[in-house]
């Protein structure tokens, strides 16, 4: 049976997440070698200046969410934002079926449903792939987290935004780490990379540490 591996970038918001993730695949020749690619899901969200359609996002309409049979997604999820209502995230499962490593940032929820799918579809006998999950979680303090994201941005909607993320994201990782205690308490998982990123005097020897943990998975999962 054929092996996909996802790596689960978890962390609460403006840990970053993002930052690790994009420097990984900015080195063409590790992700090469490795067969490693960026698990790009489904978002109704307006695309923001900085991202590329089918790079950081499929971005879709709304009809187009509904379209889709909930049979064929992995996961999905809304939010209520202030500048546009109510949005939604969702992963289709025929994005990820022939793929080999993905890189994916995870909100709380939407590792719960990765790994619930994951253990329904790993049992089936007529299933042609498994899906293994490993996480890569980013600890930042919630005042360093803050600081950083106020400091680059000058709209008084950003800002709002910024604080409505945050107050969502705490919900949520407290609500899902009653059902995943490992959420709050990586250690208890034991395919888990953990690293700390408030000193980011520290962030290459960091990066370099998560390259160290998704290669010797990937070996290993063979």
């Amino acid at each position: 049976m054929k092996n996909i591996n996802i790596f689960c970038f978890i962390g609460h918001s403006g840990c970053g997440k993002t930052d690790y993730i994009n420097d990984i695949l900015k080195d063409k020749k590790f992700i090469s070698k490795g067969n490693i690619e960026r698990l790009i899901y489904h978002t109704t969200r307006a695309k923001k200046d900085n991202e590329q359609d089918g790079v950081d996002y499929y971005f879709s309409s709304k009809n187009d969410y509904y379209s889709v049979p909930k049979e064929l997604m992995m996961e999905f999820r809304s939010y209520y934002t202030i500048p546009e209502g109510t949005i939604y995230y969702y992963t289709i499962i025929d994005d990820i079926k022939n793929k080999h490593n993905l890189l994916c940032i995870c909100s709380p929820y939407q590792y719960e449903a990765y790994r619930n799918w994951a253990s329904i579809n790993n049992l089936k006998e007529t299933s042609d792939f498994k899906i293994n999950l490993f996480n890569i979680y980013i600890d930042t303090s919630m005042k360093i987290r803050l600081l950083r994201r106020l400091e680059i941005i000058d709209k008084d909607e950003d800002i709002l935004e910024i604080c409505r993320r945050t107050i969502q994201d705490n919900t949520e990782y407290k609500d899902a780490s009653a059902r995943m205690p490992e959420l709050c308490n990586p250690e208890l998982c034991n395919n888990t990379c953990i690293i700390n990123n408030d000193d980011l005097s520290h962030y290459n020897s960091n990066l370099e540490k998560i390259k160290d943990f998704i290669r010797m998975s990937i070996s290993d999962a063979h």
